[in-house]
């Protein structure tokens, strides 16, 4: 096990040189080197070393030519918590607990996929919560609830916490105050993380002041070919296009009552029916929603 810390430019680099160095060492035929290269440029696109305290441990595979990055970018993305206000206490539990992860994982080519689902995961959440700048009893919550959320390692507490992970949540506050930023948090906790499960689903947003507010249940919801004029084939609509992941809806308050109407059903029901169709189709989407005004 090798780490090299970094606190400069000039650190950062002779890291990057060290783990170059250690690639070419490996065998370029196994999957698990070419994983090593691929997943580590693609980490420091997104933050650069010499801002934060980066960790880089490389654990080398038990049989020759086998290198499995394990450590490295878990230790990297929990690296990055310290931008994001994280409780002390939680970080240091989290960091243990999968580094204990980490130690039960054979050093072999086929979990490397499942350590990095665990890290991308972690940089998400890291990443989110970085952009929380507010300080208060209730953005503290926030941040301290949506990382025990994904990295909790009691398995009841894992379990009891699924359930409010589907929960529909409204945001309200004045414009400019950061609703979207605090919904993109809680989406990037989206219940706890399993590491040999799926990825977390999309995330996607639109604000309801941008709808034709004459196509507006079109592109929620979908729509069928001949439908209205113009509707030339089917459309899916954006709670389709957010299957299994997050639907952000901002300013609702400027929702139709027609919108209204279906949001309600589909909230309840679990379902949408696209304009022009008979038919009800199931969606697994979480709803988030955010207004200026009191509804």
């Amino acid at each position: 096990m090798l780490a090299a810390v970094t606190h400069s430019p000039e650190q950062a680099r002779a890291a990057l040189e060290l783990l170059s160095d250690l690639r070419l060492r490996t065998a370029p035929h196994t999957s698990a080197a070419r994983m090593l290269n691929t997943e580590l440029r693609q980490t420091f696109r997104v933050k650069r070393p010499a801002d934060a305290l980066a960790l880089f441990p490389i654990a080398l595979g038990q049989r020759p030519g086998d290198a499995l990055v394990t450590q490295a970018l878990l230790e990297w993305s929990l690296a990055l918590g310290l931008h994001a206000a994280i409780n002390l206490a939680d970080l240091k539990a989290t960091r243990q607990a999968l580094g204990e992860l980490v130690t039960h994982l054979p050093a072999c080519e086929g979990r490397a996929g499942a350590v990095f689902a665990w890290s991308r995961r972690a940089r998400d959440v890291t990443e989110a919560m970085a952009a929380l700048v507010g300080r208060s009893p209730v953005m503290d919550e926030l941040r301290t609830q949506t990382w025990r959320a994904v990295f909790t390692d009691d398995v009841r507490k894992a379990l009891a916490l699924r359930a409010p992970h589907r929960l529909s949540v409204l945001i309200t506050g004045e414009p400019g105050t950061g609703k979207e930023i605090v919904a993109r948090t809680i989406a990037a906790g989206r219940g706890p993380l399993d590491p040999e499960g799926e990825e977390p689903g999309p995330y996607v947003a639109i604000n309801i002041a941008s709808l034709t507010p004459a196509l507006a249940s079109s592109d929620l919801f979908g729509h069928v070919r001949g439908a209205f004029t113009g509707s030339t084939q089917d459309r899916r609509g954006l709670f389709h296009a957010a299957s299994g992941g997050v639907l952000f809806l901002d300013e609702i308050g400027d929702a139709s009552a027609e919108v209204q109407v279906r949001l309600l059903r589909t909230l309840q029901e679990g379902t949408v029916r696209p304009v022009g169709s008979d038919e009800e189709r199931r969606v697994e989407v979480r709803v988030l929603a955010a207004t200026n005004r009191d509804l």
